[in-house]
């Protein structure tokens, strides 16, 4: 009754071929991540990919992109690019009001989208976590019909006092069955059965077949289970599925038995789609549109991030055959040679990585490179891996030790106290930043060390 096909990280022809496997004839579906990256146009590709499979895609418009005025998406759906969908005759509804506090607020633009809905005689979707009581009353009055969000069976309870048809969800992200599953039996007319968001290892254990299954496992009747997760969905959004009336299409499923709902063929249009565990429709290649807004550093920023290391480096090649000695005589002793090194030749702060492309300097004569993959200009010492880079830089920089990841966090500090971390390594080869060429890591212990130096 409710699903993102988006999560299953499948296009709806693939995502129909595993669904149709478990006994699924039809979906309810909300688009809305594709359309907080591609806005309209990727609402129609998932109307126009769900037409390449059997399985009985319904579509709604994604109400809230992006999902609140503090987000950042790729894309936004105001009230025009809404009646617009609205008016395409493969959509069934308004997905998920999810802006639940503007709901309250009557806001003027939430409003609107909700009354076109209604003008054409279309399904409103609402998704209100925590709104109870005399909230829960406002939010169905606004014309919302139904909801998935429901954590406990008194919040389910007052969502069907206010007029609300309660989804129970069983998903990969969120399961609620086990507080809501009383409502099967004390209200099996106002509940569906729904998944929201089904992770492609959970689509391939099971759909909604999995979620009756446990339903009727923990003793609950296997017809109220069955009137929720095909029933009640089809009359309430009034879905051209069959519902084995004369006339109907032939939309079906046969199992086993009425307990396990072991599927054994399912049926849509007159058609057997499945058989088995086994979907009859072959793997179908799908377009992948995406937007992509990044830009690759210009070369001459690089550059000019790379001058103050570049020189250091040179200065380094003075004495490679010193520095070799050292390190062949004692590779402990080499390491603190290394560390003092450090010490004595302060590197120059380099500008921040949005604005260079965070371009670092690497020295390590196994990796032979300089910043952006330009060879160095003479071998340097080995067991020696250092890294420029501002100390306000936020995150986790990952060092490949060919064995496993180590992370060296920087601390936040004003712009204007930011000086360089040195990063200490044992061997040369330990691995390389972006833009570097990299050799085959050799399998041996290495040990990271990050050591901010004075502002």
């Amino acid at each position: 009754a409710h699903v993102h096909i988006e999560s299953s990280m499948l296009p709806p022809a693939e995502f129909g071929r595993l669904a149709t496997s478990h006994g699924t004839v039809a979906v309810v579906a909300d688009p809305h991540e594709i359309a907080n990256v591609l806005g309209e146009e990727g609402v129609r590709y998932m109307l126009d990919e769900g037409e390449r499979t059997p399985l009985k895609c319904f579509f709604g418009v994604p109400s809230c992109v992006p999902a609140t005025v503090f987000e950042t998406a790729g894309a936004t759906l105001g009230v025009e690019e809404v009646e617009r969908l609205l008016d395409d005759p493969r959509v069934l509804h308004l997905a998920e009001v999810m802006n639940w506090p503007g709901v309250l607020a009557r806001d003027p633009e939430l409003m609107a989208k909700i009354d076109a809905a209604k003008r054409r005689g279309k399904h409103v979707d609402g998704h209100a976590p925590g709104v109870r009581g005399d909230d829960a009353k406002r939010y169905a009055a606004a014309g919302i019909e139904t909801d998935h969000e429901s954590f406990s069976l008194e919040a389910g309870l007052d969502k069907i006092a206010a007029g609300m048809k309660v989804a129970i969800r069983e998903g990969s992200a969120a399961r609620n069955l086990e507080a809501l599953r009383p409502l099967l039996d004390s209200h099996p007319s106002e509940v569906f059965l729904c998944t929201d968001d089904c992770h492609p290892d959970g689509l391939v254990a099971g759909h909604i077949d999995a979620v009756a299954r446990r339903a009727i496992a923990a003793g609950h009747d296997p017809l109220a289970v069955l009137r929720a997760a095909s029933l009640n969905p089809v009359r309430h959004y009034g879905l051209p599925v069959g519902l084995l009336r004369v006339g109907d299409p032939a939309d079906f499923l046969e199992v086993a038995d009425l307990r396990s709902l072991k599927v054994l063929r399912t049926v849509i249009d007159g058609e057997v789609v499945a058989e088995h565990g086994s979907a009859r429709a072959a793997f179908q290649t799908a377009a992948t549109p995406n937007r992509f807004d990044a830009a690759a550093p210009a070369p001459e920023a690089a550059e000019s991030d790379a001058d103050a290391p570049a020189a250091e480096a040179s200065q380094a090649s003075a004495e490679p055959a010193e520095a070799q000695a050292d390190v062949d005589a004692s590779p402990e002793a080499s390491a603190d040679a290394a560390e003092a090194d450090v010490d004595a030749s302060p590197v120059e702060a380099s500008p921040a990585p949005e604005a260079t492309g965070g371009a670092r300097t690497n020295r390590g004569r196994a990796h032979g490179c300089a910043p952006g993959g330009v060879p160095a200009a003479a071998p340097v010492p080995r067991h020696v891996s250092r890294v420029a880079r501002p100390r306000g830089w936020i995150g986790d920089e990952r060092h490949d030790t060919g064995r496993r990841a180590m992370s060296v966090a920087a601390p936040r500090v004003p712009a204007a106290a930011r000086a360089p971390a040195a990063i200490r390594c044992r061997r040369a080869g330990a691995g390389c930043w972006p833009g570097v060429s990299t050799p085959p890591p050799r399998r041996r212990r290495c040990r990271t060390t990050a050591r901010p130096t004075a502002p």
